[in-house]
């Protein structure tokens, strides 16, 4: 069975593309933009480990956080983010036990190394 991947990202294109490529790669993907539509789907469909932004622009994702761990305890959650210079919400991230974190400008190839590592086949 293949693994299920949600990526959270208020900018369609950077969700898309994502979207596209792990699911080339063989990885069963949903999408959000917001934090009530993650909350939405993780609810309808558990995701296997979530992909989420710091940002999505009407509020910052670690807000929901506590909730979703609330909910889904186990679940990892890799911290995708382009606020590189934001030390406070990086440290608030790693407060939430996270799985790991990236910023937008590495390559994907890279968040795909880390997401088998976190699950493996």
């Amino acid at each position: 069975m293949n693994k299920h991947l949600m990526v959270v990202d208020d900018e369609a294109p950077t969700r898309d593309m994502m979207a596209l490529y792990f699911s080339s790669r063989g990885y069963l993907v949903s999408t959000a933009s917001t934090s009530d539509e993650l909350m939405d789907i993780s609810e309808q469909n558990r995701p296997d480990l979530m992909i989420l932004d710091i940002d999505l622009g009407e509020n910052c994702s670690l807000d929901v956080l506590p909730l979703l761990r609330q909910r889904h305890p186990s679940m990892p959650v890799v911290i995708f983010t382009g606020l590189t210079d934001d030390h406070s919400l990086i440290e608030r991230a790693q407060k939430a036990n996270i799985s790991g974190y990236l910023r937008k400008t590495q390559p994907l190839s890279q968040m795909l190394d880390l997401i088998k590592t976190i699950l493996p086949d």
